[in-house]
């Protein structure tokens, strides 16, 4: 009987270390879930920013296209020099600023590439922090159950000493 006493003993204070220990670091993990979430919050919130801001400079390189195409095709009907510079001078000014939107469109995917791999990062840190979650969670779990078992077999040894 003394030796289930003290093996039920040795079992609820490994119990109770083991509690403390992981209540402590799954406080811990949660903040930091919960830090992550709020900047992967933030990131797509840029993302789709972004998003948005390329779609629009996409419209307008859309646009710009259309013009230059207009703008090529009177420039080959023109019968005036007069005409024949002011389309010349139309059309270069019109490429310019497809150039320009161009650029603009390079950087802003560029912004939202590099965006969407901190997002990826930070999903990946959060599954890890998940993962050791859970793993401190089963640890947990396993040592209720040892206890249990434990204090199952000292009901037992009672039983046969009432």
């Amino acid at each position: 009987m003394q030796k289930e006493l003290k093996k039920t003993k040795k079992a609820i204070e490994e119990l109770m270390e083991v509690l403390g220990e992981s209540e402590e670091r799954l406080g811990d993990i949660d903040d930091l879930i919960h830090k992550l979430h709020e900047k992967v919050s933030k990131i797509e919130e840029e993302v789709t920013e972004v998003v948005s801001a390329m779609r629009k400079v996409e419209k307008k390189i859309h646009k710009k296209v259309n013009k230059i195409a207009r703008v090529k095709k009177k420039l080959l009907s023109a019968t005036t020099d007069r005409k024949l510079k002011s389309l010349d001078r139309d059309y270069r000014r019109l490429v310019k600023e497809l150039g320009r939107l161009d650029r603009e469109y390079d950087a802003l995917k560029e912004r939202y590439e590099k965006l969407v791999a901190k997002e990826e990062k930070l999903l990946e840190k959060q599954m890890l922090l998940e993962e050791e979650e859970a793993a401190i969670s089963e640890l947990r779990s396993d040592a209720v159950e040892k206890l249990l078992g434990r204090m199952g077999k000292l009901g037992t040894k009672m039983a046969q000493y009432a």
